[in-house]
């Protein structure tokens, strides 16, 4: 990514916080929302098992893996995690972070 240039995720984040604050007819992330947040979150595990079987498959990685991304990013938003908080948890998990003495994570964490 060129220096100064918004990421494709950063951009999408973008335009879900907007669509979460103005509510336009219409949009779909607006329609979420009016659902709630149980409702989105069964969309992230709808996803992720379409994903899944994506994968699988070998049909239509790229694309699910979209849709997934998508349903993650507008919960962050919902949740008031956003963006900021999942770089900071990511970073954190980094042997980069771990030299500068950020206590080490299991990659991926285990529950419990």
């Amino acid at each position: 990514m060129s220096e100064g240039r918004e990421c494709t995720i950063e951009k999408l984040y973008g335009i879900i916080l907007d669509r979460l604050e103005r509510r336009p007819a219409g949009s779909y992330t607006a329609s979420l929302a009016e659902r709630g947040l149980g409702h989105v979150a069964r969309k992230v595990g709808e996803e992720a098992a379409e994903l899944m079987v994506a994968a699988l498959t070998g049909e239509g990685v790229a694309a699910e893996a979209a849709d997934l991304v998508y349903h993650v990013l507008v919960l962050l938003a919902m949740t008031g995690v956003g963006l900021e908080g999942l770089n900071a948890e990511l970073e954190s998990r980094m042997p980069e972070a771990r030299a500068r003495g950020v206590k080490e994570q299991r990659w991926p964490p285990r529950p419990g």
